[in-house]
């Protein structure tokens, strides 16, 4: 067949699955998330563990985006601290709330070379140490792309550096795709909040 033999997952789900994952507007509210265990390995180790172990003044207890807990290791009767990665997850939640295939959301770039900084939903001179300074041509190869109407109003789109097979051929720069998307009220709806507060995090 030329189309997919897989059945079409309702809309009504997508949209709780969303809800289920991005529960509130911190990663410290994505409990559901943090409560999963990944995939065991043949030795019996958790091989997708988000949790890190980390030292305690890598902890800001003030943040509600940073995740941590103490956990027992029960065959040395010893403690230690972990912090939770909400990597993986911010990228199911994209490909829930778009477009988007796996590929392309695990590739995209931070923008932290780009000309333009995208922060609280805005556009401002990137000033980072890895900035473009180039000031004849802008440089944008992060998922935030600055894009100026005909009628000079400044809004975001979002930008995956790479498109499959239509990247074939192509060099450099004109890889990749653009994917106008709207923002949406929601958190759990809108993937520019979590990507930008998974790139500030």
């Amino acid at each position: 067949p030329t189309e997919s033999v897989r059945e079409v997952l309702p809309y009504g789900f997508i949209v709780q699955l969303r809800e289920l994952l991005a529960s509130g507007p911190n990663f410290k509210d994505w409990t559901l998330a943090q409560s999963m265990k990944g995939k065991i390995s043949i030795d019996g180790s958790n091989a997708g563990s988000d949790w890190f172990q980390v030292t305690a003044d890598r902890i800001d207890k003030n943040d509600p985006d940073c995740v941590w807990r103490v956990r027992n290791i029960e065959r040395n009767r010893s403690q230690v601290l972990e912090m939770w990665s909400p990597v993986r997850w911010v990228a199911i939640l994209v490909k829930l709330q778009m477009t988007a295939r796996t590929g392309q959301v695990r590739m995209a770039d931070s923008g932290e070379s780009d000309t333009w900084r995208f922060v609280a939903g805005r556009f401002r001179p990137n000033t980072g140490t890895l900035a473009h300074k180039d000031k004849r041509k802008s440089w944008a190869q992060g998922v935030f792309r600055r894009v100026v109407t005909l009628d000079g109003a400044e809004t975001a789109v979002l930008y995956f550096n790479s498109n499959k097979t239509s990247d074939i051929g192509k060099d450099g720069v004109d890889k990749g795709q653009e994917c106008p998307w709207p923002h949406l009220p929601g958190s759990s709806d809108d993937p520019y909040y979590w990507l930008e507060k998974l790139r500030q995090d």
